[in-house]
C-alpha cells in the first residue's frame, strides 16, 4: 500500500486509519429537542509508522513543512484505494531513539480539503 505526497512515495506504513468527520450542526431547543442539519462528511486518514529511519522521517517532515512555505495544500494519493485529493498534513511529535538514527511512533494525519457526499 502506497501513499504518495506531491509525487514523493512515503515509506510503507504500519497502520492506516480512515476517519470520517461529519459536517453538521446540532441544535438543542429549550424543551430538549435535538435538531441536526446534515451537510456532508470530510474524510481523514491517519498513517502510522512504528519505526522510521531518520532519513525517512526527514522526507515526511519536509513534505509537512512545504505546505507552510509554499502555502499550498499537498496532493495526496492513496494508490490502492484510488484516492487522489488535496489534503492538509499534520505530523506527530518526534520520538528520537538510538542517537537520532531511529524515530519511533510517527503518525501523519491527512485531512481532505474538500468534503465528500
Amino acid at each position: 500500500m502506497r501513499i504518495i505526497v506531491n509525487g514523493t512515495v512515503l515509506p510503507l506504513y504500519s497502520t492506516l486509519l480512515e476517519k470520517l468527520t461529519p459536517i453538521e450542526s446540532e441544535n438543542v431547543t429549550l424543551d430538549g429537542t435535538l435538531y441536526t442539519d446534515y451537510i456532508n462528511n470530510r474524510r481523514g486518514w491517519v498513517a502510522g509508522w512504528d519505526k522510521l529511519k531518520a532519513a525517512d522521517y526527514d522526507i515526511i517532515r519536509a513534505l509537512y513543512n512545504a505546505q507552510y512555505t509554499t502555502e499550498a495544500v499537498p496532493v495526496v494519493q492513496l494508490v490502492e484505494y484510488g484516492i487522489v485529493a488535496p489534503m492538509k498534513m499534520n505530523i506527530s511529535d518526534r520520538n528520537i531513539r538510538m542517537n537520532g538514527e531511529i524515530i519511533e511512533g510517527v503518525t501523519v494525519t491527512f485531512k481532505e480539503q474538500y468534503a465528500i457526499s
